[in-house]
């Protein structure tokens, strides 16, 4: 019965993942004037980039640090400084939010330019045009802090995101991450597929045991490193989970990129949805690749 039941669950994941390549196609070619945009900023994108930064397909992540991005030196610290100020402004704290927490609001992308000269640095932008195929919507940014917590639930638990049929997403560390700071884990692109053949991809979480019963513990990467440590996870074909069983803080940059013709939308961005097209006729007026990537509908 248990086999039985294992051989439905893989076929019926192999039917949702059609579905959702289906949905994609067709809302590209239902707004082939936003795909044909996208594809032709992508390229300039990539142009620009020196290739620091690149996600492969097998792999469906990049690892890197701040100093392969030209943003200064005093990028990293201002970051650290904004993150320990906000976490100690109780005003800040989302209340009823599973962790991580995010202290992050709307008018400090306009106080702290630094912020978006990170997150759409060109080094980044290529490295993630060149892995979509082209400019992407910039969906979600947060400033996200998890404190210590004996929690085992939600995004603590092995799972895929939903947008689309793969994104990437930037996880900047901006303190120490060690194993007990409840880093991001996460398993490569090709040994997720592992346990979709094993168990069947899902939109729902996975245990562990299902997950090691397809692949082994050191499959696992996590997202540890010092203080400007940075990845790149396609969180769309990459099985991951974070923030779980913290005994330090964790304090890191959170930056999501997704096609603009994907799946689902999701939930909306409170930092960002606010000051769009703000943000795109006061800083990037002359810009048309960022304006896009602030602005290009959902």
């Amino acid at each position: 019965m248990k086999r039985e039941a294992t051989v439905k669950s893989v076929i019926k994941g192999r039917i949702e993942r059609t579905l959702r390549k289906g949905i994609r196609f067709g809302r590209s070619i239902a707004r082939g004037s936003i795909e044909v945009k996208a594809i032709r900023l992508g390229t300039q994108a990539v142009a620009r980039g020196t290739g620091r930064v690149g996600i492969t397909d097998d792999a469906g992540y990049a690892k890197f640090s701040i100093g392969d991005l030209t943003v200064g030196d005093t990028s990293l610290p201002l970051l650290q400084r904004l993150a320990q100020e906000w976490i100690a402004t109780p005003e800040r704290h989302p209340t009823g939010k599973r962790f991580p927490l995010n202290v992050m609001q709307p008018e400090d992308l306009f106080t702290y330019p630094e912020i978006l000269d990170v997150a759409l640095h060109d080094e980044l932008l290529a490295a993630v045009c060149g892995y979509l195929g082209q400019a992407p919507r910039l969906f979600n940014i947060a400033l996200w802090w998890t404190p210590p917590n004996e929690t085992l639930k939600g995004s603590q638990l092995y799972h895929y995101d939903h947008r689309d049929t793969r994104q990437a997403k930037l996880f900047l560390n901006l303190n120490d991450v060690g194993p007990e700071s409840g880093p991001l884990h996460f398993l490569p692109a090709r040994m997720s597929d592992r346990v979709n053949a094993n168990v069947g991809y899902s939109q729902d979480r996975y245990t562990d045991e299902e997950v090691f019963a397809a692949v082994q513990p050191g499959d696992v990467v996590r997202t540890m490193g010092p203080a400007g440590s940075a990845f790149l996870v396609d969180t769309a074909r990459c099985l991951h989970f974070g923030s779980r069983g913290n005994k330090y803080d964790r304090l890191l940059l959170m930056v999501s990129f997704a096609r603009a013709n994907g799946v689902d939308g999701g939930p909306s961005c409170p930092v960002l949805d606010p000051v769009r097209e703000r943000l795109a006729s006061e800083r990037y007026g002359m810009d048309e690749l960022r304006r896009f990537i602030l602005t290009v509908a959902k």
